[in-house]
């Protein structure tokens, strides 16, 4: 679940963003981890994700507990990872606008598309800003 809220956010697709909220809220306060090792604090997911959907005051509550969570675990990269999250979607807010994605986004090289299993490598950005 994970990898495909990072999907979402890494695009800013908010179709997928959405649904990918709703099923992490209830681990809230938790550790995403493969069973071997640790990926991030579920809170920075769900940060990045209210960010996408422009739901700030909900972003920046769950900063505040991924920020916690980092805390009690002395994790200092969990705690970076979060700074930075957090930085980029206060500064999302007080430009009042966000990337927005074409139909396709690339992650690492790859275009993907959603609802399909479409991926091919491209080396072009696929977002842009809007003009202010």
């Amino acid at each position: 679940m994970s990898c495909y809220a990072e999907v979402a956010i890494t695009c800013r697709h908010l179709r997928h963003a959405s649904p990918r909220l709703d099923r992490l809220a209830p681990f809230a306060g938790q550790l995403l981890t493969s069973g071997v090792t640790a990926w991030a604090p579920v809170g920075l997911a769900l940060g990045r994700l209210a960010s996408v959907l422009d739901r700030y005051d909900e972003a920046e509550a769950y900063f505040v507990e991924s920020a916690a969570f980092n805390g009690r675990a002395d994790a200092a990269f969990f705690a970076a990872a979060t700074n930075l999250a957090w930085g980029e979607t206060l500064a999302e807010r007080q430009a009042g606008v966000g990337w927005q994605p074409e139909a396709g986004c690339i992650v690492g090289g790859i275009t993907l598309r959603f609802g399909t299993e479409y991926a091919e490598p491209r080396t072009e950005p696929c977002w842009h800003r809007p003009a202010p």
